[in-house]
């Protein structure tokens, strides 16, 4: 072997003769380079998008690509390593897309932003319309305001059982309108607009239907009405000829829907022929436009809107649970669903009368808190108000939040990845700690492996459970070696262990108790990782099923805290590159509890931790910070107490002796 400032020289001999080649040192646990090609790419609407990056690194990186906002765009995909495909760009594929390297050395990244431009042919009228004109009238059919990119051409075509009808002789062009000097019965018929660009088109059908005359009729145009009240709608129309008159209703929940756009009668709603409708006890999801058609068989029928407006107490909703936790300086929104009329004003306070302050923001109705840190933990009410004939309601919605512990708990199918073991080549140190409520059974603690080579065989190290005892396997090529701790596991006992490599010595630790050691065999020691570090389980069981001298057959049923590689701290909840059903495994009301209150301690073979403190009495609430208020009235019901008894939403107390 000779060397220089910048290479080695190796020199190998058989009998045969001689054979040399030059090459370079590679720095094991060196993180990888990413950057990208063209940071900004920029493509028409419906054209492929081809995104790239490079990366660099020794061994050469793995490369996957994901969008920052989760969306995939399914099949119309390629991901070959450094390149990145979309066919047929929609707008949705927008956005910042990952160019992610990972190596043993660990991973970075580099954003592309795909920018797609242009826009489908569309107007402001509704797909299918009617226009009912009288015989000898002037007759304007518009296609609306078209708008595209590029800007649209527009088509007229007509579907007209006349067989000499001509539309160009019998209309003319007012810009994007189609005009009828005098419509003529044979003019009754469907036409058809289309507006047209690169991208595609758009259609709208104008039903003209041709009448003798018009019904004249009646209807009040809003009604304001209580809810659960009785409401009757009485529509009123009369024939020029006087021939007798059939009423149809319509509905839609938006109040500016017109008539060809309604839809069926929403249920409780009933409708009498003599142009009556009534609803018995209106609710909110009633609220809307109701046309009122009232035809005969030659006239233009009469179409009358009445706006019904349901005056309501306001009602909140959030799809957040009642416990929500979360990661200290991450970003979470929690929605908050309002409904009633008139429409609620909405305010988030955080405990009882605390306005919200910046960094965090209310945006609309939900609460958005940046930067997440200790202080921000607490409980927080989303209240709606509105007025109805001038008394105000109101009406809240509330959840808790909590930090999250650095501590994930798994359940058997769960797993949480990793940047890739740093410096593992020659020597390095895991450390960790955990819980589980099934000790005698097989579950993984932590795995990292090499990408298979052509041999099918791999390096990896594999920390794991197997008839209660902890078991470290490793592999650097030459066979694995297994180390079996003495120490006996038992069931919601927190257990530390700690696994070094050192060139060829390995050492495994457990409880604090005395070592297991061994050699590597052959005469290679080092330990090639490239694949993601995964805790708690892994997303391929068969992979693991086979790793030579490892019986793994599923992910811990446990939790996992105070992780470190070669004495750097791996922080669990933001380093995590993806996971599969993992919770948090530490009491959140540790240290929060008030007025005695205390915080029940985690078992793990009891499911989903409490979600509230255990308080002493006269206290309750989720922190025990609600002091019970009790009456002498629901305290002597009968011979016991009974909290039904209770006005007010008072709890019962029974009274001491």
């Amino acid at each position: 072997l000779e060397r220089d400032s910048d290479s080695e020289q190796l020199i190998t001999h058989n009998l045969h003769g001689s054979l040399c080649g030059r090459v370079s040192p590679a720095i094991p646990g060196s993180i990888p380079a990413v950057f990208a090609v063209i940071p900004k790419v920029t493509v028409d609407f419906g054209a492929a998008a081809l995104l790239a990056c490079e990366a660099k690194g020794s061994p050469l990186p793995f490369v996957t690509w994901r969008k920052t906002d989760g969306e995939d765009a399914g099949e119309r995909t390629i991901a070959e390593g450094a390149m990145f495909a979309i066919a047929a760009t929609r707008k949705q594929d927008a956005g910042v897309y990952l160019c992610i390297a990972t190596s043993q050395g660990g991973w970075s990244s580099s954003k592309v932003e795909l920018v797609v431009i242009g826009e489908l042919p569309t107007t402001d009228l509704e797909p299918k319309t009617e226009l009912d004109v009288v015989f000898g009238e002037r007759a304007v059919l518009s296609c609306g305001a078209v708008q595209g990119i590029p800007m649209p051409s527009v088509r007229w075509t007509s579907r007209v059982d006349t067989p000499s009808f001509d539309l160009s002789t019998r209309t003319r062009r007012d810009g994007d309108d189609l005009v009828f000097a005098a419509v003529q019965y044979a003019d009754h018929g469907t036409y058809v607009c289309t507006a047209s660009n690169t991208l595609g088109n758009h259609s709208v059908e104008i039903t003209l239907t041709v009448y003798d005359g018009f019904v004249k009729g009646s209807l009040l145009a809003r009604r304001d009405v209580l809810s659960a009240s009785r409401v009757e709608l009485d529509c009123q129309a009369s024939s020029p000829t006087n021939d007798p008159i059939a009423y149809t209703w319509k509905w839609s929940s938006r109040h500016t829907a017109s008539y060809a756009s309604t839809e069926a009668l929403p249920s409780g709603v009933s409708a009498a022929r003599n142009g009556k409708l009534l609803i018995a006890s209106v609710s909110l999801d009633q609220a809307g436009v109701f046309w009122c058609k009232a035809s005969d068989s030659i006239a233009v029928p009469f179409r009358s809107p009445t706006q019904l407006h349901v005056y309501s107490d306001p009602e909140v909703l959030t799809s957040a649970p009642e416990m929500l936790f979360v990661s200290s300086g991450s970003t979470v929104t929690i929605p908050c669903y309002v409904a009633g009329y008139p429409v609620p004003t909405v305010e988030w306070l955080k405990g009882r009368s605390m306005p919200v302050e910046a960094p965090h923001q209310q945006i609309g109705s939900s609460l958005v808190l940046r930067g997440i840190s200790a202080r921000d933990a607490g409980t927080y009410s989303c209240s709606a108000t509105n007025r109805i004939r001038s008394t105000q309601r109101n009406a809240v919605a509330r959840v808790t939040v909590a930090l999250a512990g650095d501590s994930p708990r798994f359940f058997g199918d769960s797993y949480a990845a990793y940047p890739t073991i740093p410096s593992s080549f020659i020597s390095f140190t895991v450390q960790l700690s955990f819980r589980t409520a099934q000790p005698a059974t097989s579950q993984l603690l932590l795995v990292n492996t090499q990408s298979a080579r052509k041999s099918g065989k791999r390096d990896f190290i594999a920390i794991f459970l197997a008839g209660g005892r902890v078991h470290a396997t490793i592999d650097a090529g030459h066979g694995a070696v297994q180390l079996v701790h003495p120490t006996e596991v038992r069931a919601n006992i927190r257990y530390s262990i700690s696994f070094r490599k050192q060139r060829r010595s390995v050492t495994l630790t457990a409880g604090g108790a005395s070592s297991v050691t061994a050699q590597l065999p052959g005469n290679l020691y080092g330990l090639n990782l490239n694949e993601p570090l995964y805790l708690g389980g892994h997303p391929d069981i068969v992979l693991l099923k086979g790793l030579p001298s490892t019986n793994i057959s599923a992910g811990l049923v446990g939790c996992i805290q105070d992780v470190s590689l070669t004495g750097s701290t791996l922080k669990l909840r933001t380093s995590v590159l993806t996971s599969r059903n993992v919770s948090d495994c530490a009491p959140w009301c540790e240290g929060r509890c008030r007025n005695g209150g205390a915080c029940p301690s985690s078992r793990l073979d009891k499911g989903v931790n409490e979600a509230r403190c255990r308080c002493r009495s006269p206290f309750h609430g989720t922190l025990c910070d609600v002091a019970v208020r009790t009456h002498r009235f629901c305290a002597l019901q009968g011979d016991g107490c009974s909290s039904s008894q209770c006005s007010f939403g008072d709890d019962c107390v029974e009274p001491s002796a």
